[in-house]
Formats: structure tokens, C-alpha cells, sequence
């Protein structure tokens, strides 16, 4: 198999097909170490984008009244954790905010590189439904957006739904992070334009907030990546919403900056809420039995699971401002 570029043709190995397939582009910046444009559409896969509308179901949340449909609950049975990202752009046009849950995991073959050569291996990967899908104008106010986003948390509890994570993305939610952990929220910060942290689920935090957070290792992409991994392989469902479409269309990433943003006039409040939604659940959803574990523990690359990793330089240095140190957490 291969492909063409301006001025030479790149041979791609047959054991390399599946890689190059999931992601063509990355695949020839990243494993051929060719030099692309610097600025170009993020989704290449506009059939995707497509299908994930076509594929879609009604979505429950109502952008213009900020409520749910009275039937919207919890179905019998269902006991997954539910994970939620709120991009708090309070400065942009409109709050995207979204959660997910796995109702299931599928087999998939896994190609990778090492230092001894290709390999490839056997993965259960879990896969991921929307609940529903929300973008909300900003024109309310700052203090009556941040708490009319908590009271749509609030809802979604009492409608049965166990929220296991929400991250917010801006450093106004310092507020929100501090009342909503007071209600015994599992809740953090997570940059979805530059990734430095994944936030982890642990009952044994020495905060007591029930999360850790680990250093993405420069993987600045990590959030945006992981939602075109999803609908590249075909395991993501969600919600129809008009700006789905709208976003992943306009979505562009600079290869010079290592940024996806939007175009002029655009926006990707939604998309950028869903990526972090999808982050949360693959950082920390998994499918193993008791045989699996020590294999786990020893291809784990968690080196250093017991050092605390501190990003708040970034925030610093990224939004000019210093979140301020948070209350002790309300003892359960």
C-alpha cells in the first residue's frame, strides 16, 4: 500500500496499514516524519462527522431553557459512571458542557512501535455514549452562568445518574470547584487546549479531593486526540446537536503552535467539551479480570503514581492568574 505526496511516495509496511489507516495524517508527521501544512482541518474524516449526526438520538437537554426532559432519567439497571467536562469560556460566546458514560468495551488489535520492532496486541477499549450534549450562550452573566451550570448538575444527580468526574477548562471555575467538592463531587481543572495533566480517579488521594492528577508526558494534544480516536474507530455515539457538526467541520489544528482552534468567527465550545468528557472516561475506564493484573502492573508505565504532579505553573503563566488554594474538602 501507498500513498502519494508532492515529489515522493511513502511505502507503508503491511503491519503498519491498520496505524496509517485509523489516521493518515498524524501517521505520516509523526511515524514518516514528513513535514505537513502547518494549519489543516483537524477531522479529515468528514464521513465520520457525518455518521455520528446520522447515528445520533434525540438529545434531552434543551440549550435554550437549560433543562432536561421530564423523562429523562436513569434506566433500570444502569450502574455506569458518568464522566463531564464544562469548557467555562465565559469570555467566548457560549459554555460547552456534555457527559459520557461505557456501557461496553470491544476488542481491538493495537500496532505499535518499540525499540525491538512492530508489535501488535490484543485490547478490550471501552466505548463511548453521550447522555446528552449542551452549548449554552453566555449573555446571562458570569456569577448566574456558574451557577446555573452547578443547579444542571445538581438535576442530573437527582435524576438517578452517579457523576464519577467532571473537570472544568478556565480558571473562573475556581469557585465552582470549591462548592461543588463541598457536595462530594469528584472534581479538577483540565486544559483542553494544552493537555499537561490527566486527571485520575483515587480514593487514596492525600487531599482528599479523590483524584490525582498524571503529567501527560508533552502529549499537549492527549484530550483533542482522544475524541478523533473514538470516532475514527467507530466507538462513539452521541446525542444530535446541530453545532456537532458545525465544530468538528471548522475544527483546525496548527502543527507550529500544536493547537487545534477554530476558524475565524467559529467556535468549538461543544467539541472542546466533549473531548474532555471522552479524556475523562478513557483515563479511567477499564475491563480486566483478576488474571490481567499482573500483566497490567508490569507493562504500566506509572513510574511515578506516587509523586504529585503540580501544573499550576501553567495556568499561571497561560491565563495570568494563580488559582488560589482550595478549602479542605467537607469530611464525608
Amino acid at each position: 500500500m501507498s500513498i502519494s505526496l508532492p515529489k515522493n511516495i511513502i511505502k507503508v509496511p503491511v503491519e503498519l496499514k491498520a496505524m496509517f489507516l485509523k489516521d493518515p495524517e498524524n501517521f505520516i508527521r509523526d511515524i514518516a516524519c514528513v513535514s505537513t501544512e502547518s494549519t489543516r482541518p483537524f477531522f479529515r474524516r468528514v464521513d465520520k462527522i457525518i455518521g455520528l449526526t446520522k447515528n445520533g438520538f434525540p438529545n434531552p437537554f434543551n440549550d435554550r431553557t437549560l433543562e432536561f426532559d421530564d423523562d429523562w432519567k436513569l434506566e433500570d439497571g444502569d450502574t455506569y459512571k458518568r464522566y463531564m467536562h464544562i469548557d467555562l469560556g465565559l469570555t467566548k460566546d457560549a459554555v460547552g458542557i456534555s457527559m459520557c458514560h461505557a456501557p461496553y468495551f470491544v476488542e481491538r488489535e493495537l500496532t505499535d512501535l518499540s525499540k525491538d520492532g512492530i508489535f501488535t496486541q490484543a485490547v478490550k477499549l471501552p466505548y463511548v455514549k453521550f447522555d446528552f450534549l449542551g452549548r449554552i450562550k453566555t449573555t446571562r452573566g458570569e456569577e448566574i452562568m456558574l451557577s446555573r451550570i452547578r443547579e444542571i448538575i445538581y438535576d442530573i444527580s437527582k435524576r438517578g445518574f452517579y457523576i464519577g468526574l467532571i473537570t472544568y477548562d478556565g480558571f473562573q471555575s475556581t469557585d465552582s470547584i470549591q462548592i461543588l467538592r463541598s457536595q462530594r463531587y469528584k472534581i479538577s481543572r483540565l486544559s483542553i487546549d494544552r493537555t499537561a495533566t490527566k486527571i485520575i480517579l483515587d480514593k487514596g488521594a492525600k487531599d482528599g479531593s479523590g483524584v490525582t492528577r498524571k503529567s501527560t508526558d508533552g502529549q499537549i494534544l492527549a484530550a483533542v486526540q482522544s475524541i478523533k480516536d473514538v470516532l475514527y474507530d467507530d466507538r462513539l455515539e452521541a446525542p444530535v446537536h446541530p453545532y456537532w457538526e458545525i465544530e468538528a467541520r471548522g475544527a483546525e489544528i496548527d502543527y507550529k503552535k500544536n493547537k487545534v482552534d477554530h476558524k475565524p468567527r467559529g467556535s468549538i465550545d461543544l467539541f472542546q467539551s466533549m473531548a474532555g468528557s471522552t479524556y475523562n472516561l478513557i483515563n479511567n475506564e477499564r475491563e480486566y479480570t483478576d488474571d490481567d493484573e499482573e500483566t497490567i502492573a508490569a507493562m504500566s508505565d506509572d513510574f511515578y503514581d506516587d509523586k504529585e504532579f503540580d501544573d499550576s505553573a501553567y495556568y499561571e503563566q497561560h491565563h495570568g492568574t494563580e488559582e488560589p488554594r482550595e478549602r479542605p474538602e467537607t469530611p464525608w
